[in-house]
């Protein structure tokens, strides 16, 4: 196993007190910790902490090896000795990713040679304890001993030693340490070398900004259901059940076992203080809140008085001005934020189709609109794919008698029970049953094979403008993505013009800050379309491109989007 680098042979230990549990400087933790002699396990039981710190280290071990999304680790942890532990085991896995680069550089220099390509989880482990001496509030010496007692809580007793030497020698060596890793320009700006060149070059005069925001931690926005009380009202009730909304013009306040210290490298600017209020005109129902709260605190909200989203996806439903009594298609509808927005606006009063092609994501549709006493048609597939292709699903009571089609359940498939691959399934037996004009009439039947009026196309895309929300994006992304990114992002504007109505409106969307899936991909479709014209956004946020308009990440704003609004010509 890997030792600590630049440390002598006969005393590879720190001069310190040993930590609990780990071994002591003598010959036998020595020979250990070179790999030769496995310990002994009857060592003292874990510091508290430990599991916390495990927990975390594999989520972040099952980021960096499997390609996994932080998200969905989360919300796949099984259940934790304490509850308590979650909030600690999210930041540490979180902050982690955000300053993965210099983490690694810090540890590049701790150990002579890398570990081996099968302790994903100790590595993690050693970068998450360098987190916390390097950028939390928690006391040094019991960051160090619960991050060399979770060795053990990960079966990795022979390491406890050197984790505990390389964190103790970080701790003495601090400065030149981390003089040495911003020498490494990920490390210094906490970026992928590739994404960092793709800002400066879309974004010359913003690029160091955009990273300075990237990097802080994303206020919480509060959408208020219009349809039930206003914005000020919803205010009222916060403050009621003890709540101060946000009212400074400044960024939320970190979590308690956060350093007050900003983390951010040395080069990237402080983040200003940014003048984007707590309830901005230009999106009426939102509220900002500092600090966050989970949804069960908000008042009102298992009633559907109000949900959690960002300031700028809030822009998209008005930007589509569907008006009551149309045709409405939200592709890529998942989690239904926008879906939901679009007919609170509207007073419900949508023939709403919400499509998207992960089945599991649209059981969060169906939710959303049950508890805001919503209603719209449901359907799973492939927004690229001919709408005979979409199946509807059935057992979601967020469809009513009042649509065309209500009742008809296409493949039958239920929210509880369907799966992608049950999906596929329906998808290959639906096509080698029909004809192409049987499909179609099936579409017709089930309300979608007549056009629509309004189409929102919120596209897959690289999501770099929620990298502060999402750290993982900066390492699970390769520059590969984005052509394929892009190509699918035109297929689906391809697929979805045929079924815009003339006079219609698109709307097309990312969370993506590169012109190479937003302006980039809508020029190329106008030129191939001379019966799609730009309608220009006229607005006080966001700054004007080539075609469409971009609203950057602000620490105290909403997240990075690109907004661009077609209309199809009348013949």
């Amino acid at each position: 196993m890997p030792a600590l680098a630049n440390r002598p042979p006969a005393n590879p230990w720190p001069d310190h007190p040993p930590v609990r549990g780990t071994p002591t400087r003598n010959k036998t933790a020595a020979t250990h910790a070179a790999g030769t002699k496995p310990r002994n396990k009857t060592d003292a039981a874990p510091a508290a902490g430990a599991q916390a710190r495990a927990a975390a280290a594999r989520l972040v071990g099952a980021v960096l090896r499997e390609g996994r999304s932080l998200t969905e680790a989360l919300e796949q942890l099984p259940g934790l000795e304490q509850e308590r532990d979650r909030p600690l085991i999210q930041e540490l896995s979180y902050g982690t990713l955000r300053l993965l680069p210099r983490l690694r550089a810090l540890a590049r220099q701790l150990l002579n040679k890398p570990l081996h390509p099968e302790e994903a989880a100790l590595e993690a482990l050693i970068l998450i304890g360098l987190y916390q001496l390097l950028a939390t509030r928690i006391p040094p010496h019991a960051a160090v001993a619960s991050t060399v007692a979770a060795t053990r809580v990960l079966g990795k007793d022979w390491a406890a030693g050197l984790v505990n030497a390389l964190l103790r020698r970080f701790q003495r060596e601090r400065t030149g340490l981390l003089a040495v890793a911003e020498r490494d320009e990920e490390a210094r700006w906490l970026f992928p070398r590739w994404l960092l060149e793709r800002l400066r070059q879309d974004w010359p005069e913003d690029w160091e900004e955009i990273v300075a925001a990237s990097h802080v931690q994303a206020p919480q926005w509060l959408r208020v259901n219009r349809q039930v009380l206003d914005r000020d009202e919803y205010r009222v009730h916060l403050v009621a059940a003890g709540i101060v909304p946000g009212l400074a013009d400044s960024p939320q306040v970190p979590p308690d076992f956060r350093q007050g210290v900003d983390p951010l490298p040395s080069r990237v600017p402080a983040p200003p203080v940014n003048a984007i209020p707590a309830a901005p005109s230009y999106a009426p129902a939102a509220l900002r809140l500092d600090p966050p709260l989970p949804m069960a605190r908000l008042p009102g909200f298992a009633a559907g008085q109000v949900s959690i989203q960002d300031l700028n996806a809030q822009l998209a439903a008005p930007l589509l001005g569907a008006r009551p009594g149309e045709r409405v298609l939200d592709a890529c509808a998942a989690p239904g934020g926008k879906t939901a927005h679009l007919l609170e606006l509207a007073d419900g009063q949508l023939d709403l189709t919400a499509l998207d092609l992960d089945p599991e994501r649209l059981r969060q549709v169906t939710a959303t609109l049950q508890r805001l006493g919503l209603r719209a048609r449901v359907l799973a597939g492939d927004a690229a794919a001919p709408p005979g292709d979409w199946i509807e699903v059935a057992g979601a009571d967020c469809a009513g008698a009042d649509f065309p089609g209500a009742g008809v359940k296409g493949a039958g498939v239920a929210v509880a029970g369907v799966s992608a691959a049950g999906l596929t399934d329906a998808r290959a037996s639906k096509a080698g049953s029909s004809t192409a004009s049987e499909r179609i009439s099936d579409a017709a039947a089930r309300g979608v094979g007549t056009l629509f009026d309004r189409i929102l196309l919120d596209a897959p895309c690289s999501a770099t403008g929620v990298i502060r929300r999402h750290p993982d994006i900066k390492w699970l992304r390769r520059p590969t993505d984005i052509e394929a990114l892009a190509a699918r992002q035109a297929r689906l504007l391809e697929a979805l013009w045929p079924l815009l109505a003339p006079g219609g409106t698109l709307l097309y969307v990312t969370c993506s800050l590169l012109a190479a899936e937003n302006e980039q991909p809508i020029r190329a479709f106008l030129s191939r379309h001379r019966d799609a014209v730009e309608v220009p956004i006229v607005a006080d946020w966001g700054r004007p491109c080539a075609s469409g308009r971009q609203v950057l990440p602000s620490v105290a704003g909403g997240d990075g989007f690109y907004f661009a609004r077609l209309r199809k010509e009348v013949p």
